[in-house]
Formats: C-alpha cells, structure tokens, sequence
C-alpha cells in the first residue's frame, strides 16, 4: 500500500471516529461532548428550518428543543449513520460528505416516529483534528412520517365529519 493511501485510510478512519463520537454524544445527550466535535464557527441547518451558528447558537438550538420551557422533544437518538461514499477530502484538510442516518423521535406531546434522514456535512482538520463545519439533515418533504400522520389523522376527521354530516 502507497503511503498515500495509507494516508488516506488514517484520515477516513479519523472521521468515522469524529462521525461514531457525535453519535454517542448525540444519544446521550451531551451537547459538551457535541460540540467538542464542531468547529467553534459551525453552520448548522436543523430540520425545521432554523440555522444557527457557532457554538452558543447550537449550544442554545439544543436546549430550546429539549430543555426549555417550550421544549417540544422528550427524546431523539441516531440508530444509524451510513456516508453514500467516502468523504471527498480536499487538500488533505477539507472534506465534504453526505449520506443518511435513522433517527427516531418521541415529542412532548406523545408522539413518536423514525424517519430515515438526509445529511451533508463539511469537515475541516485543524490542529490534527477533524471538526464538522457545517451540517444539514433533511428529511423528505413529500413522503414522512409526520406527513403520514397528519394524512392519516385528516382522513380520519373526514369520516367523522361525513358521518356526522349524514
């Protein structure tokens, strides 16, 4: 094996640990541990739409959504995280990636799902350490399980209201 793909097999295995830490951290909910594996000036794009930066914007996206007096998720956790390809690293210290990760959700309100995700993600290597710089999960607009749900729920109030209605 050349020296270059030995290079490149230690910098894939050094984001797949990058990629297996925020996972752990992320089902154990460890925002410190989280951001200890983002860029200081991270870009991130949450699934409802919200773009938040850096480590206070993440750190605060987070406790919004789980912690705060309008927290709207008891739990979520990542089960899967698989990249489509290897990263494309760029001059050895800049990486693009995207793929997809299972996740599944339970809401305040009682309601719980899994949904298969999107993602894409940059990394940057500082100081011998891969950081994600910035990162987008999407889920699919047009075949989801909240758009299920919420099919499902309208059909039901349909039949109740034709019922009623004869």
């Amino acid at each position: 094996m050349s020296e270059t793909l030995e290079t490149q097999e230690t910098e894939h295995q050094l984001l797949r640990q990058m990629r297996d830490d925020f996972v752990k951290a992320y089902n154990d909910r460890n925002i410190d541990a989280m951001l200890a594996v983002l860029d200081p000036r991270v870009s991130f794009t949450a699934m409802n739409g919200e773009a938040v930066y850096g480590h206070e914007g993440v750190r605060g996206y987070h406790e919004r959504l789980t912690s705060g007096p309008n927290a709207t998720v008891k739990s979520t956790s990542i089960t899967a995280v698989e990249a489509d390809d290897l990263t494309v690293i760029h001059d050895g210290q800049f990486g693009v990636s995207a793929g997809w990760a299972d996740s599944s959700y339970e809401l305040k309100g009682g309601l719980n799902f899994s949904a298969r995700i999107r993602w894409s993600c940059t990394m940057v290597k500082k100081d011998g350490a891969w950081k994600l710089v910035s990162m987008h999960p999407s889920a699919n607009i047009f075949d989801n399980p909240v758009l299920s749900m919420t099919k499902k729920a309208a059909f039901a109030k349909a039949m109740v209201a034709t019922v009623f209605g004869l």
